[in-house]
């Protein structure tokens, strides 16, 4: 796939996609639709409002003009899913080159050439790659932008490309049944990666993470015989005043509950429960890739909680990275005892200016939020907000929750230095993010997202959930903020 611009499209021989709003003009529309085809086409407007989804199509010669409507507002998310919706309704009659004119929006330039680029490369999407039919995907090979400026045009969409390309490969590890993604796995895929780019790449086996007293991960990952893995990664864009990011990432590659066992009903969505690791391991290397000028160093936890003769049980205690005891009183709490290792570890080594994790945490945030946003937690307003606005900006959406010291009375434990869930039956996702916060070594800008509601999510790719890759264009926007 190539990204390019063009200046004048008298030229151009392949397929046109006008996306239009509301706003524009029904005369307008005859008249471009006539400049391009030698047609009068005014009827065909008579019932054409511009709303989100909304298509005319012209044929002539053998190429396509393709009007879409992307309704009132023009914000990033609008923009993105009405075109991934109507690229994968529609990509078997594109051509292989295809020209998008946004030169009659001058003041969106940036919001339209980043997330059409996005969209494009969704719309392409294939979920089907575990078929044994000889189903294949399709793509194209160059998308190109008339632009009033098509300078920010072609830098816009080129990052735009990059920063999806790593999500659609979060996506496919997320889609990835759990005996392919194994821990091995995804450290492997790190590995490979981190070779192309200004990278280190550091990957603990279970006697690593044994010796480096990952007491948490170590226990969590006991009663599966897929051993568990830790992934620590570096990169180094600094100049002057920059920015050090520390991230953790949740890689449960399946959660089956443990001793405490899930239900069986939607177990199977239970591939899903590294996203939140996928989130920061795709925002990390697209980063990398762009070379934003920050630093940024991610610890990620790979590991099962599956059922065995070995599994730790509810009351063990467990001896974390920090050194404090934790009372084990549910193991389908898992994924908050592999974060407070990574948390532990992050803050009292590597010392980050800002530290974030990301997790597939609690059923409570999802009934709270429900699919549409993932839940922050932050102890620093100034980060929340930068949070909260990138979230708007990138249509991966975050709403802040309290931190507040009341929701903490309930970590003491009789017998351990805390204990890993609250016996009462509600705010089950405030109590999960007190009991991160423990492990932070107090950082004064620390900030927790439990995106269990958006990891997965209905899409026009398949009849049942599928992964979103949730979080890469959210954290790489904040960096790239950041490094301002």
């Amino acid at each position: 796939m190539t990204f390019q611009t063009l200046d004048e499209i008298k030229s151009w021989q392949g397929d046109i996609i006008l996306p239009v709003s509301t706003a524009y003009k029904k005369e307008k529309l005859a008249d471009y639709v006539s400049k391009h085809s030698g047609t009068a086409y005014m009827r065909a407007f008579e019932h054409f409002k511009g709303e989100k989804g909304e298509l005319e199509t012209f044929y002539f010669h053998d190429r396509c003009l393709f009007v879409l409507g992307l309704g009132k507002n023009l914000t990033y998310d609008q923009v993105f899913s009405t075109v991934r919706s109507f690229v994968f309704k529609h990509k078997n009659r594109f051509n292989k080159e295809i020209l998008v004119d946004i030169s009659h929006r001058k003041d969106e330039t940036t919001l339209l050439s980043e997330a059409i680029t996005a969209g494009f490369m969704q719309g392409f999407y294939h979920l089907g790659k575990f078929k044994s039919s000889s189903e294949k995907s399709v793509s194209f090979e160059r998308l190109v932008f008339h632009s009033a400026n098509n300078k920010i045009a072609m830098s816009t969409s080129r990052e735009s490309a990059v920063k999806t390309r790593y999500q659609m490969d979060m996506m496919d590890l997320g889609n990835a049944p759990a005996h392919v993604k194994t821990p091995e796995y995804i450290a492997d895929y790190c590995r490979k990666t981190s070779k192309n780019l200004a990278v280190t790449c550091t990957v603990w086996d279970e006697n690593d993470i044994k010796k480096n007293k990952l007491g948490c991960l170590e226990a969590v990952s006991r009663g599966s015989e897929v051993p568990p893995r830790f992934v620590l990664l570096e990169y180094d864009g600094t100049k002057d005043g920059s920015p050090h990011i520390g991230l953790v990432g949740k890689g449960i590659t399946f959660d089956t509950g443990g001793i405490s066992i899930k239900q069986s009903a939607n177990m199977h969505y239970m591939k899903s429960d590294m996203g939140g690791a996928a989130g920061v391991l795709g925002a990390f290397f697209a980063s990398a890739e762009l070379k934003i000028p920050v630093k940024l160093t991610a610890a990620l936890l790979f590991s099962e909680n599956d059922v065995d003769a070995r599994s730790y049980k509810p009351g063990d205690i467990v001896t974390s990275h920090s050194g404090k005891t934790i009372e084990i009183l549910n193991t389908d709490a898992e994924g908050r005892l592999l974060l407070a290792d990574g948390l532990s570890l992050l803050s009292k080594k590597h010392k980050p200016d800002y530290l974030l994790n990301m997790a597939t945490l609690t059923g409570d945030t999802v009934r709270t939020l429900g699919f549409s946003a993932a839940s922050l937690y932050c102890n620093d307003n100034t980060m929340a907000k930068q949070l909260f606005d990138c979230g708007l900006e990138t249509g991966e959406k975050l709403w802040q929750m309290p931190l507040w010291e009341e929701y903490g009375k309930d970590l003491s434990s009789d017998v351990a230095d805390i204990k890993n869930i609250s016996p009462s039956p509600v705010t089950g996702a405030i109590f999960a993010a007190k009991f991160l916060e423990y492990f932070t070594n107090e950082h004064p800008k620390w900030a927790h997202i439990d995106m269990a509601g958006v990891a997965f999510a209905d899409s026009e790719f398949g009849k049942m959930k599928n992964a979103t890759g949730f979080g890469v264009q959210l954290l790489t926007k904040f960096f790239k903020n950041l490094a301002k």
